[in-house]
């Protein structure tokens, strides 16, 4: 089952990306914070995103699990390393 997992962008200041119904019980030295429970992330959080971050959770293979994720209106299908190119395609866009 695909698990659904929320985006948020919060202007060009901050940006997320959390699975509510999971509760973290470990962590990635990645991002400011980046939480995981059972070997999944959970919760995700910068204040930036830019080629390096993205390339670097490309080698984590907790990143390519595939998930449903949701920003806004918007839903689509892809790995952890897919939502960051869309947080990376959107930042400027939400100023």
């Amino acid at each position: 089952m695909t698990r659904t997992v929320e985006i948020e962008i919060y202007r060009d200041i901050e940006w997320f990306i959390e699975d509510k119904s999971m509760k973290a019980n470990g962590d990635i030295d990645m991002f400011a914070v980046c939480d995981t429970a059972d070997d999944k992330i959970v919760y995700a959080f910068d204040i930036s995103v830019d080629n390096e971050m993205i390339n670097e959770a490309k080698k984590d293979k907790r990143f390519l699990e595939v998930c449903k994720f949701r920003h806004e209106d918007k839903e689509f299908v892809g790995t952890f390393i897919d939502a960051l190119e869309y947080i990376k395609a959107n930042w400027r866009r939400n100023a």
